[in-house]
């Protein structure tokens, strides 16, 4: 019998010292490491990095309500534009598709750390750009 108290005290103890640990979710887009603000570095034409000082073009790309997919939202603004829209990023392709303003654009994308390279088509013009992590 006095086992039995016991082993009730001892389980009652321990399951009254358990916590509730409640864990947010996190956005899948996390992962790719897409999230933040990004600032353009250089651009190049052709395979040609152009010599011309890039100022003020900034990208933010942020999470949508939805937090198990690779969707958001983002901002692009620069000298004499800014767009607001939702983007989808597409790892398995190495792809990005922005939508502002009844647009779509698709890029190919490469992300590290402190790095996104966008290459797309314009004008029958290959381009590449470099964003750099802003802090």
């Amino acid at each position: 019998m006095k086992n039995i108290i016991v082993l009730s005290l001892a389980i009652l103890t321990v399951l009254s010292s358990c916590k509730t640990t409640i864990i947010e979710p996190s956005d899948d887009l996390e992962q790719h490491g897409i999230l933040g603000r990004w600032k353009l570095d250089s651009r190049g034409y052709d395979g040609i990095i152009g010599g011309a000082v890039l100022c003020c073009d900034t990208l933010e790309f942020q999470p949508d309500a939805q937090t198990t997919d690779l969707k958001g939202l983002f901002r692009a603004v620069g000298s004499g534009y800014e767009r607001n829209g939702v983007f989808e990023l597409d790892p398995l392709n190495e792809s990005i598709e922005l939508s502002y303003d009844n647009e779509q654009r698709s890029y190919d994308i490469l992300i590290s750390e402190t790095t996104i390279v966008l290459d797309y088509v314009e004008d029958s013009l290959a381009i590449t750009e470099w964003w750099l992590k802003q802090e």
